[in-house]
């Protein structure tokens, strides 16, 4: 509950990570940092690099390797002056793994996710093209927004990608 409180008060959730640290015992607080990094990190990866390849680019079909490699080699590794002020920085690295299975489960999540939002609009009469989906994630995720304004947020950016013909948007 502390970390979901201190989400809400900051933009783009980014206050969990401090508010569950923060409640992990003294003698733990590195290792959740750093728990809490590579499951973001994993989903934040996922919704990344699968929203950057629906971009269609060519160059955009070099980062999945690119990211996972990343993914894979970092510990996290942060600056030492960081880890020198901050004494919860130094942890034991999350084992390879770990971090694999959090990557799967955050490709189940997203798999998941699409899948729900791919029903949603065919519910409605809507047929999304094969990228509009991962492009609306891609935009949640990029996007500041605090926990108030992730709805309109969310809105905003299905109607940018999706374009409805001759729908009245208005303000």
């Amino acid at each position: 509950l502390i970390g979901s409180m201190a989400a809400f008060l900051t933009p783009n959730r980014l206050g969990d990570v401090a508010g569950r640290v923060a409640a992990a015992p003294q003698e733990r607080q590195a290792l959740a940092g750093r728990a809490f990094a590579t499951s973001a990190g994993s989903q934040w990866l996922m919704t990344t690099v699968v929203g950057i390849v629906a971009l269609g680019n060519w160059w955009a079909w070099a980062l999945p390797p690119l990211a996972l490699a990343v993914f894979f080699r970092w510990s996290p590794r942060l600056p030492r002056a960081w880890r020198e002020r901050f004494e919860w920085l130094h942890a034991e690295a999350i084992p390879v793994r770990h971090r694999a299975g959090a990557l799967g489960l955050s490709a189940v999540r997203y798999a998941v996710f699409s899948t729900q939002f791919w029903w949603a609009f065919r519910a409605v009469d809507l047929a999304p093209r094969w990228n509009d989906i991962p492009l609306i994630f891609l935009g949640n995720a990029v996007l500041p927004s605090a926990a108030f304004g992730e709805l309109g947020v969310r809105e905003a950016v299905t109607l940018a990608v999706m374009q409805p013909e001759g729908a009245a948007v208005g303000a």
